[in-house]
């Protein structure tokens, strides 16, 4: 976990529990005699969530509603503390792609940074409820705008408008090449007692999965070079990296980097590229 991170030194959970006692429920006393939460349960990660946020972010009435994805906080502020890294400090202006109905990385880097952010996706009920959170907590449109992109084929192009410059561009990939893959996963990860589904297929599924969509974003930025200081996406898949390095180099990019990310036992990476 980065260094900046709020969460570096884990949870007291007996401190979240005496502020907030309805988390109570998905507590348990683990082998080592602590208290630790039921990561199986999705109530409890929103819940979790929810203490987080207000607590040390200052984000009030935070939710998402059923059926789309519930990120994980620490995981999600780990990316931004590393690309805050790269492009240092003072007023930024990012591009979130697929922010999805938390709108977490744009709420986080707001509070964090002092950055604005232009956060685009494809669904538009997924907008909908981010413009709720962003106007419970009296958020403007100057500090995170939220765009549709009508055109799901592709990512920056009517998104992007003409003469507007951003320092970055972040991004959670769809994970999975199918339906079925992602039901294994879910079943998986939830261990049998997460009925529910835990993202919409737009957040999920991409044909040709977390590879296509990588691809294809690396693609369509060379058309955008100019107005993107660094164009930045989450790889979980080690064995993508090959084909990041591949499809960078058959683009003329010869600025690509590789961060390495651990937060708990899951390893991801931020792939950053530029066109200089």
């Amino acid at each position: 976990m980065h260094p900046n991170n709020k969460q570096i030194n884990g949870y007291n959970f007996q401190e979240m529990l005496d502020a907030y006692p309805a988390l109570e429920p998905y507590l348990y006393t683990n082998k080592y005699d602590r208290l630790s939460l039921d990561f199986s349960n999705r109530e409890a990660i929103i819940l979790f969530n929810k203490i987080l946020l207000v607590t040390h972010y200052g984000i009030k009435d935070w939710d998402v509603p059923n059926g789309h994805l519930c990120p994980t906080i620490p995981g999600r502020a780990d990316y931004l503390h590393y690309l805050q890294d790269i492009l240092g400090d003072g007023p930024k202006r990012l591009l979130d792609i697929g922010t999805g109905a938390s709108v977490v990385y744009p709420l986080l880097g707001s509070r964090l940074f002092d950055w604005s952010f232009v956060a685009s996706d494809i669904d538009n009920e997924s907008l909908l409820f981010a413009q709720q959170l962003l106007d419970q907590n009296s958020i403007s449109t100057q500090a995170i705008e939220l765009r549709l992109q009508n055109e799901p084929e592709h990512i920056f192009k009517y998104i992007v408008l003409e003469n507007e410059v951003y320092d970055a561009c972040i991004c959670n990939p769809p994970f999975f090449e199918s339906a079925t893959q992602q039901l294994l996963w879910h079943n998986k990860k939830w261990k049998g007692k997460e009925t529910m589904p835990v993202g919409t297929s737009n957040e999920l599924i991409c044909a040709g999965g977390e590879q296509a969509f990588i691809t294809n974003m690396i693609k369509e930025s060379a058309a955008f070079q100019a107005q993107f200081k660094l164009f930045t996406c989450l790889v979980s898949r080690k064995s993508t990296i090959p084909f990041i390095d591949d499809i960078c180099a058959s683009s003329g990019i010869t600025d690509l980097r590789f961060v390495e990310m651990k937060t708990g036992r899951k390893l991801s990476r931020m792939a950053a590229w530029s066109f200089i």
